[in-house]
Parts: C-alpha cells; structure tokens; sequence
C-alpha cells in the first residue's frame, strides 16, 4: 500500500481514466492467478479498475477518515482469481490537496515497474486534461519476456542443478532473534504479521569509506553490504555456507523495451556462499560478485521448483533498491497546471521471510 498526496487541484475523472488506459496498455495489470499453488497467470482482455473516491474536505478530522480507510484496506486482501489485482482509493481534503492509496498485489508489479507505472499514469492525465487522446500503445515486454523464459529453461535448468550442493542446509537465524538467551521458533512464524522496520543511515564519511573500498576491491556497494550479512549469518550460525535469498530484477533479459515495462519480474533467489576456501578478502568479494552475475542470467528458474518440498530454502532476503525513475517527457512543460507533483509517504510491505535486509542508494 502506498500514499500520495497531490498538492495541486485534481480532476478526479481524468485521473481515475488516466490509470484506467494502464490497466490496458500493461498487459501484467490484467493478469490472474489460476490457483495459488500452481501460480499460473492468466491475462485477460478487459478489466475495470476499482477506484474509490470520498471529498472530505467537509469533515472534522478528514485524516482521521483516510486512517480508518488505510487499515480497513490493508485487511482487505485479493481475490486472486479476479483482475486487475490493484485498486486506487482518492480522497480530497480541499482544492489543492488530495490524497491516494494505492494498494496492489505483489505478483503483478515490483518496485521497479513503480516509477514507470506512476509516469505513465500522469502523462495520460496530462494529456487528458488537454482534450487529446491517443490510440494505447500495449506493453510488449512482458508476454515476450515469458517466451524468453520458456526459451531458456534448459540452461536454467543446467545452471541451478550445479548449485544443489550448496542448497542443502537453510542458516538457522533465529539467533538473530534472540532475546535474553531465547530462541525463536521461526517454523512457528511462517508469515509476518506486524513487520517491524529499523534502519541505518550512514553518514558522508562512512559512505567515501565504502565506495573507496569497493572500488579497491573491484566490486559494487551492494556486494559490500550483501558479503557483510552473509558473513554474519555464518558466524550466527556456524554454516560452512551461508545462503541468502536474492531479489534479481529480471531486467538484464535481452527483451526490448523490459526495462520501462510494467509487471512482476523479480524473482527471489538463493545466492550460496562457501566460507570453506582459503581465500583472501578480496577474492571472496569477487566471487560473490560473480555468482550474482551469473545468478542475474538464469534469474527465471522457480523458486517452487527449487525448493522441492522443503519449508525454505533461505531465512533472509537480501534487496537492494536503485529503481530507475521513469522517463519524463520531452514535450510536457515545467509550469502545466496539469502536470502532477506527487509526494510520497512511506508505503507499507509484506513479505514471506523472517528476515530481510534492504540496501537503498
């Protein structure tokens, strides 16, 4: 679920339309799931976005309304079978501030397709709003994306059979839970109920520190960080492998226009690390590295698949965030009065790991 506020006047039709011509033009958003076991996607042809509206502008403690609305919402799941699998909730509070909540299921959009999704839907307003239309261009990627994955299942298939071996034993974390000398149970507690986020910024010095580091070792700042948990998790547990769950983007496919693409192509997969080599600090940075590399070109591999019958394959999800933001247009103009400015809040995440460490530049 995430908030934004619209600090400027809204035409609440046009943008409801607006949002409507990407359930159209983004085949993803259009996208069921035929059963939760087998998770098999089905994209029809039509489907009506839920959009509701409310103008409390009149009401004594209209954030208290918006309140009430947010934690009904965030109760309220998906019918799985029943696209699009996302609704908008629009509330104004005066002439130049309205609030939106837009809440999605996870298997049609990542964090990447946010940026693109958001500039699509204010570029159509836009032109909404300047009495033009214009013939939808439907999104490509995504069906071609599929027939690539299918195209390359063998070599996946070859890829991950090598790293079995090394998939063998889940880290027990939950020592990382300990509190005054107690175990946590974690097979008790297989989905979150109420995440708690804590987090960590580092200052100026501290981030010179790190990009001198990594680039003296010849690597990127999220293998810095992604070796720093690996490491923890196998001195917390004493692993002669540590393996932690990667999300990979899925955009590395060579699938024209994937990158400004809408829909769910990130895969959460296990990266295993091996603490038995004599090898230098350096070298086993590098080979993280290049596992990640490799890992990013058979990224399409079924973690279902994988994990054959076993609760996890992994305890913790490593997420490192450098989203794209999307394309602005070359012909929209800075001072438009129908340009949209949208301000975010923090949005609200579940995920199906215990633990999950997220890096954001």
């Amino acid at each position: 679920q995430t908030p934004i506020r619209y600090a400027q006047a809204l035409d609440v039709e046009g943008y409801r339309q607006a949002w409507q011509r990407q359930i159209q033009r983004f085949p993803a958003l259009r996208a069921a799931l035929e059963s939760e076991c087998a998770s098999v996607q089905v994209i029809v042809k039509q489907a009506e976005l839920p959009f509701y509206y409310q103008d409390v502008a009149q009401d004594a403690d209209p954030l208290a309304v918006i309140e009430r609305y947010r934690q009904q919402d965030l109760c309220s799941g998906f019918d799985l079978s029943q696209p699009p699998l996302l609704r908008i909730a629009c509330f104004r509070l005066g002439e130049q501030d309205y609030r939106v909540l837009l809440s999605c299921h996870h298997s049609v959009i990542d964090g990447w397709s946010g940026p693109q999704l958001l500039g699509a839907v204010h570029r159509d307003y836009q032109t909404l709003m300047h009495g033009e239309t214009s013939a939808i261009q439907s999104d490509r990627a995504y069906v071609d994306h599929a027939r690539h994955a299918v195209a390359q299942q063998p070599a996946v298939d070859a890829f991950w059979q090598q790293r079995q071996p090394l998939l063998a034993q889940t880290n027990d974390v939950a020592m990382l839970f300990a509190a005054t000398g107690k175990r946590a149970d974690l097979s008790q507690h297989l989905t979150q109920v109420e995440p708690q986020v804590t987090g960590v910024s580092l200052n100026e010095q501290d981030q010179a520190t790190l990009t001198a580091f990594a680039r003296e070792a010849g690597v990127t700042h999220s293998i810095i960080a992604q070796y720093a948990w690996h490491r923890l998790l196998a001195r917390s547990s004493g692993d002669a492998v540590s393996i932690v769950g990667n999300v990979l983007s899925g955009r590395e496919s060579p699938v024209e226009d994937v990158a400004s693409s809408v829909g769910l192509y990130i895969n959460s997969l296990p990266l295993a690390l091996s603490w038995q080599q004599p090898v230098s600090l350096q070298q086993h940075l590098v080979q993280l590295q290049n596992e990640l590399m490799a890992m990013n070109q058979h990224a399409t591999q079924s973690l279902i698949a994988l994990t054959a019958g076993r609760p996890r394959l992994f305890n913790s999800l490593f997420i490192y965030e450098n989203y794209p933001g999307a394309k602005a247009d070359q012909g929209q103009r800075a001072d438009d009065p129908h340009r949209l400015s949208p301000e975010f809040s923090a949005a609200y995440e579940k995920v199906e790991m215990p633990l999950n460490l997220v890096v954001r530049e």
